[in-house]
């Protein structure tokens, strides 16, 4: 059970989309085990359609699926409106870095490499959980920077009054840039106030989200008037046009 937005206590539903049954069986049931209501779909399509049908609190993915893939699977999630905000977990079979890149730069959230380790994906899972249920530690309930306005209770944010959906990952990483507006945040930074002690999270998983989120929140993304990566520093939302984008 995780703490959250539905009361002090609430019983997660998780949608599981994995076509190999020893694998899908296996984590089933230690989902189950760990008290999480779980759907399955053994494709794609079919996980898609039951996401719309009744939206899960979180999907564990596996990216390859037969037909639609898992990528695929997460692009759809984030294009449709009641989806995009829905934590995405991947399953990949890959160790190779692009691949997890990748994943991140389509809207997962987090992905685990296989053959994984039970106890630390459900440890993810619940880390995810947590993060979508609530807003970061120590903020206030809005953020202005600028053009940018973040409403932590409503997890909504706005750029220059237009409305930008972002994954739960990303609305954590743009709230510790804009809670330091106009200073620069190291790599180090970020991954300690968003990931915690999760050192395998890599600094060129941080580079993708701020990627994403330079796509999400500037005009031209080429050539970012707000969002800005200084080499060998960090990043920046500079607000007050003090800083020089280096890299």
């Amino acid at each position: 059970m995780i703490s959250g937005r539905r009361g002090a206590l609430f019983v997660a539903d998780i949608l599981l989309i994995e076509d190999d049954p020893s694998e899908a069986e296996r984590l089933l049931y230690a989902l189950r085990k760990a008290a999480f209501r779980v759907a399955v779909a053994e494709n794609g399509e079919k996980g898609l359609e039951k996401a719309r049908g009744a939206p899960p609190d979180l999907v564990v993915l596996d990216l390859g699926l037969p037909g639609m893939s898992g990528f695929e699977v997460c692009l759809a999630m984030r294009k449709d409106e009641r989806l995009r905000t829905i934590p995405i977990l991947v399953l990949t079979g890959s160790s190779d870095e692009a691949a997890c890149v990748r994943a991140l730069e389509c809207g997962a959230d987090d992905y685990v490499c296989k053959p994984f380790r039970v106890a630390e994906t459900i440890a993810r899972i619940q880390a995810l959980l947590r993060r979508a249920a609530s807003p970061p530690a120590a903020l206030p309930e809005k953020i202005e920077a600028g053009p940018l306005v973040i409403d932590l209770a409503a997890h909504a944010v706005r750029m220059a009054g237009e409305r930008v959906n972002l994954s739960p990952v990303e609305f954590h990483v743009l709230c510790v840039l804009a809670s330091n507006a106009n200073r620069v945040v190291s790599r180090n930074q970020l991954l300690d106030a968003v990931w915690g002690q999760r050192r395998e999270v890599t600094p060129r998983s941080v580079d993708t989200y701020v990627y994403n989120l330079r796509l999400k929140l500037e005009k031209d993304s080429r050539r970012p008037r707000y969002l800005k990566t200084l080499r060998s520093f960090g990043y920046v939302l500079d607000v007050e046009g003090r800083f020089n984008e280096d890299s």
